[in-house]
């Protein structure tokens, strides 16, 4: 399905892009995630997944640390869901993949698990792009596949702040073209639609599109406010039918690439123009 007709933000799917179903994918998800292999080295930068070169990933190290997660004070566009301005504590450091997950690598784990990777744009074709359509489940299970896991929510922002709390979005607090594909074309931004990865600068700690291009699934099941005391290690709800997707896409305005955004959708849908994902471990 087409995300029941609604996009992050309330603003409605455009048609004519409804996928076909992908029902074999689905079948070997739960084998996929009991046949999880090791995961490699933490100083190990770049490793080849099951399926070979097609499916090799770069990891980026976040190390663990306190960090204020929410909204930042002084952000005139933030919404009741990024607060309450809260300080976090990752208790150990992590790894999470440079780039969202792209075509080429969802492809080589499609055909590693007896399936197929879900219909894509035309416009999102090529194996460099972020693939987009898969469900949290399929999302989950690739990550497994690659030895990890989805991000938390509270490691995705803190690998997104990467050391800047006080910052609006992750490069500073003006709206900038050059650092996101986001909110049309113009200035470094010459993507219509979805960008291959790694097409704008890192920030701080080497990741690539931490805001714009694609939003990304966590692990997280949807709150709509955060604790106001401060957390250590947290997961999010026990329990609940949306799941939290972080960092704005392609066609979102400066507002929704902000580092602070979130917004939860339907754990069981597909989101066929904007939603993709990357990778922890």
């Amino acid at each position: 399905m087409c995300c029941a007709g609604v996009r992050p933000g309330g603003a409605r799917c455009r048609a004519g892009h409804r996928p076909r179903r992908t029902t074999p994918l689905l079948l070997v998800i739960i084998a996929v995630l009991h046949a999880v292999p090791p995961a490699g080295s933490a100083a190990q930068r770049k490793a080849a997944a099951p399926g070979g070169a097609d499916a090799t990933v770069e990891w980026v190290t976040v190390p663990a640390g306190r960090f204020l997660m929410g909204c930042v004070p002084g952000d005139r566009n933030c919404r009741g869901n990024e607060h309450h301005r809260h300080e976090v504590e990752l208790s150990r450091g992590f790894e999470l993949t440079a780039t969202e997950v792209t075509v080429g690598q969802f492809d080589a784990f499609a055909r590693s698990a007896g399936g197929r990777t879900p219909r894509q744009p035309l416009w999102n074709g090529t194996p460099r792009h972020p693939v987009v359509n898969v469900t949290w489940e399929e999302a989950a299970a690739m990550c497994g596949w690659l030895g990890g896991r989805l991000p938390t929510e509270a490691e995705w922002e803190r690998a997104a702040r990467a050391g800047e709390d006080g910052r609006i979005f992750w490069w500073g607090d003006t709206f900038d073209r050059r650092s996101v594909n986001a909110g049309g074309t113009g200035a470094g931004d010459r993507w219509r639609t979805t960008a291959p990865v790694g097409s704008f600068p890192p920030n701080a700690y080497g990741l690539y599109d931490m805001a714009g291009n694609v939003w990304e699934w966590t692990a997280d099941w949807y709150a709509r406010q955060y604790p106001k005391r401060p957390a250590t290690d947290p997961g999010g709800p026990p329990s609940g039918t949306h799941r939290v997707i972080r960092g704005g896409s392609w066609d979102s305005s400066a507002a929704r690439v902000r580092t602070s955004s979130r917004y939860g959708l339907p754990a069981v849908a597909r989101y066929n123009l904007y939603v993709g994902f990357r990778c922890a471990r």
